[in-house]
């Protein structure tokens, strides 16, 4: 059988490659070379830990591309996932390039591992130690630096493995890594506090103004305590002092459902034209919830009128989906109902704030002419009774809208707020309210 030569340039950098990573008896050593002198050794260090961590792995090294002519070579640099403790680097200078030898020697290196190696045990033993799953964000971050600590520690195991093969380990770690790392997953997976869920609920939003809804429950319309609860917490978490609905450039809005786990709250944030600009979602465990109602207490809804003066006229507007935190889309009907604690009568202003701009109109209330079409009249049969101005659907445009109801006991005929256009071809804006008692709500329209 003919053999095949092989070409002279393959077979020095053959012999040039293996001999640059060589274990001689208890030395390590790894060589490098680069135009400065730091880029050498660094070449060098990467070599040296590279042929440990071929060790290690078991691996085939590659033959590195070799170049004759200028004794240059092409090096994999790899980074060590840990520091090379005891190495010495000697280097010198030869046409203008600089070469480098790392050497680790095991007799000298063989305690600073060692004592690595139990400094690395003290402090997963004390995180360990100092557990404690109901304060959460700690508990996660406990659990990842105990997590890479071990991985540090099984990497200088291996490394002194192999610089001291007939030494018996004299360290152990007595830890689970797989319960370890099912306990992170399994608290990553449930916020155990308001906090932790606001936390979440907020992660990588950067924008401003932005205006909080609390979370309703999956097909209701109204909010509850749970809701309010966890909406105290989100608000602070977003880079915006933002109270009033009118200047929100975005609203943050959610929904919550529960299931075999927890509680799964998802929020979306939104521009006023509908983009949905992010969504976030979280799992909260049910001891944190169980302790608040996640549903609302529908006889509630004109609580406040009880709490008000009885002397006095009062009123108080309500929608179909409550009167807290509203908001509708393109097509959702918008029921209005009233309340006085007296027989009164009641005329409406809207008003629209949109990014286009502002404006004011009177709701017309019945079939009447003139004043009498804004007007309604509320009898003492009716006083304190529930009563239904009308069905509106959520239309352009669209933005932040305040409905205001005015109330008098003496006739308001010809003693509504004037009207006038704007520019000639706005809407009406409405001057300043007159009447005795006035109550308002807010909400937002959306496509």
């Amino acid at each position: 059988m003919k053999s095949k030569m092989l070409p002279v340039s393959f077979l020095f950098g053959l012999i040039y490659t293996v001999f640059s990573t060589t274990t001689l008896a208890s030395v390590f050593q790894g060589h490098g070379q680069g135009s400065t002198e730091s880029l050498a050794r660094e070449s060098a260090l990467a070599d040296l830990a590279h042929s440990i961590k071929v060790d290690i792995q078991s691996e085939t090294i590659n033959i590195a591309d070799s170049r004759v002519g200028n004794h240059s070579k092409t090096t994999t640099r790899l980074k060590s996932d840990i520091s090379l403790l005891g190495t010495d680097v000697s280097c010198f200078q030869l046409k203008g390039m600089y070469h480098c030898v790392a050497s680790l020697n095991s007799a000298t290196t063989r305690p600073l591992f060692v004592n690595r190696l139990r400094v690395l045990e003290r402090q997963i033993t004390n995180e360990i130690d100092q557990l404690n799953p109901a304060m959460q964000e700690v508990y996660e971050t406990s659990l990842i630096r105990i997590l890479a600590w071990a991985d540090q520690w099984q990497l200088y195991q291996d490394v002194l493995s192999i610089i001291n093969p007939e030494t018996q380990n004299t360290s152990s770690l007595e830890i689970n890594i797989d319960a370890l790392q099912a306990q992170l997953k399994r608290s990553q997976s449930l916020s155990r506090s308001l906090k932790h869920a606001a936390l979440q609920l907020t992660q990588n939003i950067k924008d401003d103004a932005i205006y909080v809804f609390p979370a309703k429950p999956l097909g209701s319309q109204f909010t509850s305590e749970f809701s309010e609860r966890l909406a105290l917490q989100i608000r602070p978490l977003l880079n915006n002092k933002l109270t009033s609905l009118p200047k929100a450039r975005y609203y943050f809005q959610g929904n919550y459902v529960e299931d075999g786990d927890g509680l799964i709250v998802t929020y979306q944030l939104i521009n006023p034209s509908g983009f949905i600009r992010q969504v976030n979602k979280v799992t909260i465990a049910p001891e944190v919830y169980d302790r608040y109602s996640l549903f609302p207490e529908t006889l509630t809804k004109f609580r406040h009128l009880t709490t008000a003066d009885p002397n006095k006229l009062n009123v108080e507007l309500m929608t179909n989906q409550g009167r807290n935190h509203l908001a509708f889309h393109k097509g959702d009907e918008i029921e209005l109902t009233v309340r006085l604690n007296k027989p009164g009568y009641l005329y409406l202003i809207g008003e629209t704030h949109t990014q286009e701009g502002e404006f004011s109109y009177l709701i017309p209330l019945t079939d009447g002419t003139g004043d009498h079409k804004f007007i309604q009249y509320v009898s003492s049969e009716h006083a304190n009774q529930a009563i239904a101005l009308g069905t509106y659907m959520a239309s352009p445009p669209y933005g932040s809208e305040t409905l205001k109801a005015i109330a008098s006991e003496v006739s308001l005929t010809g003693a509504l707020p004037s009207t006038r256009m704007i520019d000639g071809t706005k809407p009406h804006s409405v001057d300043t309210a007159f009447g005795y008692s006035e109550d308002k709500l807010q909400y937002v329209t959306l496509p």
